[in-house]
């Protein structure tokens, strides 16, 4: 089997003034590496999801989420 890396660059535009006040707290509060850690997790965690069920009939290829560390 070969297999072929590509890269895909996501971006996620933040609107904090439709936060709920609870969360808004909490943003506010965290670094912002810890926003972009928040950030890659949740969008990492969108995609598998997507891949699982993408993936799920035995399709000839299988596309995975590389884990970049």
């Amino acid at each position: 089997m070969k297999e072929y890396r590509h890269t895909i660059t996501f971006v996620t535009e933040i609107d904090e003034e439709h936060m709920s006040e609870n969360f808004g707290y909490i943003w506010d509060a965290m670094p912002g590496r810890d926003r972009l850690c928040f950030i890659r997790n949740s969008t990492k965690s969108i995609v598998n999801d997507f891949l699982y069920k993408a993936n799920e009939n035995g399709s000839w290829a299988i596309v995975r989420l590389a884990d970049n560390g």
